[in-house]
This record gives C-alpha cells, sequence and structure tokens, in this order.
C-alpha cells in the first residue's frame, strides 16, 4: 500500500509527518517541529481531497492515513507539560 502510494498522497504525507513528529521530540532535533507541522498540514489537505472522491473515501490507504494522522495528532497534542 506504502509503495504504491504518489508521493502526495495522503498515506505517505502522514506516515512523514507521523515519523518527523516523533523525531522532533528528542531534544537535539526540536528543529524539525515546523517541518512535521507542515507535513501534517498538506496530509490534511490530501486526506480531505481523498475523502472528496468516491473512489477513494473507501480505500485501505485513506483509513491508513486517517489512523497515522490521529497518532500524529495524539503525539503533538498530548505531551505532558
Amino acid at each position: 500500500m506504502y509503495q504504491a502510494a504518489d508521493g502526495n498522497s495522503p498515506v505517505r504525507l502522514a506516515t512523514g509527518a507521523a515519523a518527523v513528529a516523533a523525531l522532533a521530540k528528542r531534544p537535539d532535533t526540536l528543529s524539525l517541529q515546523p517541518l512535521a507541522v507542515c507535513l501534517y498540514s498538506q496530509a490534511i489537505k490530501a486526506l480531505h481531497r481523498a475523502l472528496q472522491d468516491p473512489k477513494q473515501n473507501r480505500a485501505d490507504d485513506t483509513l491508513a492515513a486517517t489512523i497515522l494522522l490521529s497518532l500524529y495528532e495524539v503525539s503533538v497534542l498530548c505531551q505532558p507539560s
């Protein structure tokens, strides 16, 4: 699924956002946070387009992108204070 996806597909962008957000939590890689936010924003836009498309809105990779974006949100928004 991931390998067959286009570079701007929701699943690829969501995977990138979640991965970069996880890396950006390390003290020596805090500079990656803006990239994670940018990838997240692109993934949200791509997911919105996929959900509007009758062929893509029920596809497995669309569901995977949704799950990955929720992982991103939990990782970024639920940090201990």
